[in-house]
């Protein structure tokens, strides 16, 4: 397909963490926020996953009347023993979500909706990934509640930063426990024909750089 066919890719996101992963894509593409009010998650009796996708195609339906362009959405729902842990009220509630997690293993499900305006087609898909948290006593959950990062935070963790020297184990795609699951989004464009959108053209050359031989062990 002919870079002159390819429709714009548009972000419906208003994550910056998204937002961030998806620049380190090289791919053009448009953020626009989605009209939606997220529901109280809590209060939906569904299976984690059919919960994630149809949250994801709902806020890319509100940006389905735009013309030829691939609208992508996601919605990242954690959960413990089939639990969904929210993100926290408070300095209090996050304080019981880090008790409950500790020791545990949470699953990250993130729901991707890829609306294609261009052709008509449309994919929803979700994948998950399980993440392991170290046991946090009670000096490690009261240092970290002091750095305000589990502020904003489903299950009051950010495991990309300061949250992550509590993480033993991670299995699945790291990306998609931080709400993109970028070989799934690469897998949906190559599916759909938009193979050319992955691999944009590299950056211009510059001057190589002088071989001292630092990347040779033991030097």
């Amino acid at each position: 397909m002919s870079s002159q066919s390819q429709p714009q890719i548009i972000l419906a996101s208003s994550s910056t963490q998204r937002h961030t992963l998806f620049q380190k894509l090289k791919i053009p593409f448009q953020i626009i926020k989605p009209d939606y009010n997220l529901p109280e998650i809590n209060t939906i009796r569904k299976d984690p996953s059919q919960i994630a996708k149809e949250l994801s195609f709902q806020k890319a339906q509100t940006l389905s009347n735009l013309k030829d362009k691939i609208i992508l959405s996601f919605q990242t729902i954690v959960s413990l023993n089939d639990e969904l842990i929210p993100k926290p009220k408070n300095r209090t509630h996050a304080k019981e979500i880090l008790h409950k997690i500790s020791n545990q293993s949470l699953n990250f499900t993130t729901g991707v909706a890829l609306i294609d305006t261009h052709k008509s087609r449309r994919i929803n898909q979700s994948q998950e990934t399980v993440v392991h948290i170290d046991h946090l006593n009670i000096r490690e959950i009261e240092w970290y509640l002091s750095t305000a990062e589990w502020q904003g935070t489903t299950a009051a963790l950010d495991i990309n930063n300061l949250g992550s020297r509590f993480i033993k184990k991670i299995e699945g795609d790291f990306h998609n426990a931080l709400g993109l699951p970028v070989h799934l989004v690469a897998e949906q464009l190559n599916n759909l024909g938009y193979e050319d959108l992955l691999m944009p053209p590299p950056p211009e050359s510059s001057k190589p750089k002088e071989d001292t031989g630092s990347h040779l062990p033991f030097l």
